[in-house]
């Protein structure tokens, strides 16, 4: 017997292993995150994340966004790639990047193109029109904190327009290292030409250009740091301060040039630090002078000397050379640190490594660009411990080993480009899966169909099996709480086709072949069976599913019919009674009825073999849906799995083989998700709805995470930590907790 169970509420091993207990077991080396085992000393049971022989439980834990984001693990993001199937313009990408208001561009030899999360939008070069970029070779970008998009070619700067949907020329100019483009604190963006600033404004679009006469020279800037309202720029021989508020220009001059590249770094007081190679400045405001100071490591260290795969952030530098060496230097205390990473990863992967770029994240870390390793992540405030994360085709679902460009945008999305794979998007998961061992006595049998799971208590629940039923506390927070409990007090063994529960508590089992009901009392640990040896009152062999509606409970057969159990107070038989139905015409047939939700006081919902119906208490009547408009899916003859009644006129439906439905009860309306839009399979057998409203999905090949107001799918398997890939029909229950528990 295999489950998982979800918890929207808390943050990851939390839930089964307490923090403190796992930065121990990762401390003492008891955690392989290479295979995914690890051992629990006081359980004395190791935990595979993989195909397991014995009894387990897969929990599912769902964060709360922001919590605990240090401990996602190497199964925590979900890959989904975007190629020209999709829309995806054809040609090579030479850039990436997301405005603040949600679109993604991307620079191919083709044009620039723009993604809104469904479509691509593409912008091809016309040297001809003023309302088009006039050239692919698209060198630099610029995105301002309102979402404006700035493109700058050799020599030309456009600009976004979204109102028209239109590139609009700015300005030109003879050469792209003549222009210095940044962004003040006033949320104005400045152009910085020869001796001339212009001030860009937008909607509508102004530009104000100011000479400032007394700049000699201001080509081929090296380095600029904008603070407090103040430009600081270098060139070889001269470091100039532009106040924005006053337009007052200062130039000063280097005794003698300055060697290349410049860093800016400010340190306290408004003091800026000027650091070269061989060679460490200080600009003291106070007293406007440049002082030389004696060069440290992080000065005359020979990685100064090389200008590419250079990154800024927090005052150091990172240099990552073509063969995998990550030196930072910090400037701030002059120390210099180094991984190799060609080194780290060498066992892994016997083809070179190209070694590309590296990128900003936006959690004090760094994405490493390369071909042939695969999705790298260094956590800067441990960086000497080298890699965080590594995602590769062996321990994730990633499509490619080839990280060409990498951009991790706001949301924490991680968005990148891969030479023949496209666009990839990778989403952080909000939940941590993991497969726990029982060190139950009935470990040595081997079950994988869980047909169906109740909570009958808090934290305690009842699964039923082909080859037996089991009752678990499944803990509050800790995996150590979890145990299967007492079963002498009733035959276990049983294989069971559904389990209800009664009005007083009782647990009632339906058996899957001897037509008979196993009610169990767990508190005072009794047992009474039900055998009935006339197949007519059960309608065949099983009791499919079941639903209690407060008063009395109902249960669907496997062949054409609905049963009551009505309550104490209307009859003292617990056999139950099969409802004698008046039916429509085309209600004749329902065939195996697998799921039941109660719609009013009156209506019940049946999801059947051939389709929708509903059953009047009040007339003990059925009707067969019959839609009253055209739509892409007719419900009515579609094998329906499972039933999820978001509201009163909001129903989901998932089918045996042809995806979800979302129908709305009121006006008939339907619409279709399948495979084409996200879903891992077409075969939905259960749905659950989390506390933040998503649609949990057990499939044939995964388990579904579904944003009904976005309708963005993420699919999990065993790849990203998953036990299991195939669910059964009915073997889900949302706990009382918010933990969700899902059965194969």
């Amino acid at each position: 017997m295999k489950l998982k169970v979800i918890d929207p509420r808390l943050s990851i091993f939390q839930a089964f292993i307490p923090i403190e207990t796992f930065s121990k077991l990762i401390s003492y080396n008891k955690i392989n995150l290479e295979t995914g085992n690890f051992v629990l000393s006081n359980m004395n049971v190791k935990w595979p994340l993989r195909f397991i022989k014995e009894y387990t439980l897969c929990f599912i834990f769902t964060l709360l966004i922001g919590q605990n984001e240090q401990l996602f693990s190497q199964h925590n993001l979900h890959f989904k790639s975007y190629t020209s199937n999709n829309g995806l313009p054809s040609g090579s990408f030479s850039e990436i990047l997301k405005s603040p208001n949600g679109y993604l561009w991307l620079h191919s030899e083709n044009g620039i193109s723009k993604f809104n999360g469904y479509d691509f939008t593409t912008f091809y070069f016309n040297s001809k029109s003023d309302k088009s970029i006039t050239s692919t070779q698209m060198l630099m970008s610029f995105v301002d904190s309102l979402g404006n998009l700035f493109l700058a070619s050799k020599n030309a700067l456009f600009l976004f327009d979204d109102a028209t949907n239109e590139f609009k020329k700015l300005l030109g100019f003879e050469n792209l290292n003549e222009m210095v483009f940044f962004q003040s604190d006033n949320r104005r963006s400045y152009v910085l030409l020869k001796n001339n600033l212009y001030t860009i404004q937008i909607n509508p679009i102004r530009i104000k250009k100011t000479v400032i006469p007394n700049i000699s020279f201001m080509r081929y800037t090296t380095s600029s740091l904008l603070s407090n309202g103040k430009l600081y720029l270098t060139t070889s021989d001269q470091f100039f301060l532009l106040d924005l508020s006053t337009l007052k220009f200062q130039q000063h001059y280097f005794k003698s040039p300055v060697k290349l590249p410049i860093q800016l770094n400010e340190v306290k007081n408004g003091v800026v630090q000027i650091s070269a190679p061989n060679q460490l400045f200080n600009y003291l405001p106070s007293s406007n002078k440049i002082i030389e100071l004696t060069a440290r490591a992080t000065e005359t260290s020979q990685i100064r000397n090389h200008t590419n795969l250079k990154l800024s952030i927090n005052g150091c530098l990172y240099y990552l050379n073509r063969a995998g060496l990550l030196s930072k230097l910090d400037l701030v205390s002059g120390s210099i640190y180094e991984i190799d990473l060609a080194k780290l990863l060498k066992p892994k992967f016997k083809e070179d490594i190209l070694f590309y770029n590296l990128t900003k994240g936006t959690n004090n870390n760094i994405w490493v660009e390369n071909i042939g390793a695969g999705l790298i992540e260094i956590d800067l405030q441990n960086f000497e411990k080298g890699i965080k994360n590594h995602f590769y085709e062996g321990n994730s679902s990633i499509p490619t080993h080839n990280c060409n460009k990498i951009l991790e945008d706001s949301d924490g999305i991680i968005w990148l480009l891969s030479a023949g794979k496209g666009l990839i998007k990778a989403e952080k998961i909000k939940s941590n899966f993991s497969t726990i061992y029982s060190s139950s006595n009935q470990s040595n049998q081997a079950t994988t169909n869980v047909r169906s799971i109740i909570e009958y208590a808090k934290n305690k629940i009842a699964v039923g099996t082909l080859e037996g039923s089991y009752l678990m506390d499944v803990g509050e927070n800790e995996a150590e709480s979890f145990n299967f409990l007492n079963s002498d007090f009733y035959n276990n063994s049983t294989p069971i086709s559904n389990i209800t529960l009664s009005n007083n508590g009782e647990i009632w089992l339906s058996n899957w072949l001897n037509k008979s009901i196993i009610i169990l009392d767990p508190t005072k640990e009794k047992s009474t069976l039900i055998n009935n040896t006339d197949s007519n009152k059960f309608g065949g062999p099983t009791l499919r599913c079941s639903l209690n509606d407060g008063e009395d409970i109902y249960w669907g057969s496997s062949n054409n019919a609905l049963f009551i159990n009505q309550n104490e107070t209307k009859s003292s038989s617990k056999d139950p009674i099969e409802i004698a139905l008046k039916r429509d015409e085309f209600s004749k047939n329902l065939g195996i009825i697998f799921c039941l939700k109660k719609l009013n006081k009156d209506k019940i919902i049946i999801g059947s073999q051939n389709g929708l119906y509903f059953y009047s208490i009040k007339n003990d009547s059925l009707t067969a849906f019959l839609s009253k408009k055209e739509s892409e899916i007719k419900i009515n003859g579609t094998d329906i799995r499972s039933l999820h009644l978001q509201n009163s006129s909001l129903l989901w439906i998932g089918t045996n083989g042809k995806g979800l439905i979302k129908l709305n009860l009121l006006t008939h309306e339907t619409k279709h998700y399948t495979t084409s839009n996200g879903l891992s399979d077409n075969f939905v057998y259960t749905l659950l709805e989390d506390a933040h409203g998503y649609l949990w999905m057990g499939t044939n090949t995964g388990l579904n995470k579904f944003d009904p107001v976005s309708e963005y799918f993420q699919f999990f398997t065993e790849k990203d930590g998953l036990g299991f890939d195939e669910f059964n029909t009915n073997a889900a229950c949302k706990l009382s907790s918010g933990k969700m528990a899902f059965g194969e």
